[in-house]
């Protein structure tokens, strides 16, 4: 039995009802199907600075793989993969989210080397936590809040190719544009940082528009374009200053 998982801590208590995760691809042979091999998202609270007893344990799944074609470039890209919860769990305090695996394989979680949370990322395959030694941070987000914001929100290709991002990296401004495939005018845009905290508040847009992101530091970060019709999608931002 493998365990992985990252800290969070939660100083008003929310209700979590999934989990976002970056599996990056691995080819599959007849010995090591990994897209086979089953894990269970699972909460640990807290004991001293380590994981500590199970809050809360899903049903088994596997990793899942998200791609978003780009036109522009004639390539798609893996994107997260939203694993929901099969029941909504509130949570507050010091929480570790990640999961349990029935395996020794490399599930193969996506790593982001700008964000440097290692003291925060642990893991276990012999009956201890131990501290993860490599500098960087999993590619694992919490996701919080009503079952509303969660339902009928769709994050799919085609939203996501109607919206234009540039400069990207950007350095003190980023500049959103949508094309006609996206239904409304009017949208709303936020920005997350990869632990899934908004950085930026509610911005209102009508078809494009400038944002200006000299209050950022250099990493990686999310923005949420959105409408009043539960049209949404995200994008990736680098920040390089």
């Amino acid at each position: 039995m493998n365990l992985i998982e990252e800290t969070y801590k939660i100083n008003i208590e929310d209700t979590l009802r999934a989990v976002d995760m970056y599996f990056h691809w691995m080819p599959n042979d007849k010995v090591n199907n990994i897209s086979q091999r089953q894990f269970r998202v699972t909460i640990w609270g807290d004991n001293n600075g380590k994981p500590g007893a199970m809050l809360y344990q899903d049903s088994a799944t596997t990793p899942h793989y998200q791609y978003i074609h780009h036109p522009d470039w004639g390539n798609s890209t893996n994107v997260f993969y939203r694993y929901k919860l099969t029941t909504a769990f509130k949570v507050s305090g010091t929480i570790y989210i990640g999961w349990v695996q029935y395996s020794v394989d490399l599930l193969n979680i996506g790593f982001d080397k700008s964000i440097q949370t290692q003291n925060r990322m642990f893991y276990n395959t012999e009956g201890n936590w131990n501290n993860s030694q490599i500098q960087g941070s999993w590619m694992i987000r919490p996701v919080f809040g009503t079952r509303d914001e969660l339902v009928n929100v769709k994050e799919v290709a085609v939203l996501n190719a109607a919206v234009k991002l540039y400069p990207n990296p950007a350095k003190n401004s980023v500049n959103v544009e949508l094309d006609q495939a996206w239904p409304t005018a009017e949208i709303k845009v936020l920005i997350y940082d990869a632990f899934g905290r908004t950085i930026l508040n509610e911005k209102k847009l009508y078809r494009s528009g400038e944002i200006d992101i000299t209050s950022l530091m250099d990493g990686l970060y999310f923005i949420r374009i959105s409408d009043n019709r539960n049209n949404s999608c995200i994008k990736k931002l680098v920040v390089t200053k």
